[in-house]
Order: C-alpha cells, then structure tokens, then sequence
C-alpha cells in the first residue's frame, strides 16, 4: 500500500468534521521524531531551527519514499 504522509497517524476519523481527520499526519509524525534526533545530536548546535525542521521534513519525505519502494 502507498502512503502520501497525508494520512493520519492514528487513523481515527473525527466525526465532528465532515471527510477531515484529527490528529498529526504520518508525514508530521515522521519529521517530529527526525527532529528530535536532529535537536539531540551535539553537531546541530548553532544551526537555524528552521534549518533543522527543514531537515526533518527532508528525513520525513525520505522516509515515505523508502517506505513505497518497499513491500512492507
């Protein structure tokens, strides 16, 4: 199966909003635990945190595509 990064992470349907979801995507899910490892490593120290997020959301898009290149 594909994904975008555009589906929700928790895949629960809010049903107070019409054809929405609640919660982050798996895309945002994906670069908040990239910029966590980004933040922790000792060598991002004095880099731009939008320098950083941008990394993430790099790490995050890499992700998807590894991921639909695969089976799993």
């Amino acid at each position: 199966m594909k994904i975008t990064g555009n589906e929700p992470i928790n895949g629960t349907k809010n049903a107070l909003v019409c054809n929405s979801f609640a919660g982050l995507t798996i895309r945002q899910y994906y670069a908040g635990l990239a910029m966590q490892g980004l933040l922790i490593n000792p060598e991002t120290n004095g880099k731009l945190f939008f320098e950083i997020a941008n990394n993430a959301i790099k790490c995050a898009d890499a992700l998807i595509e590894e991921l639909n290149k695969s089976n799993l």
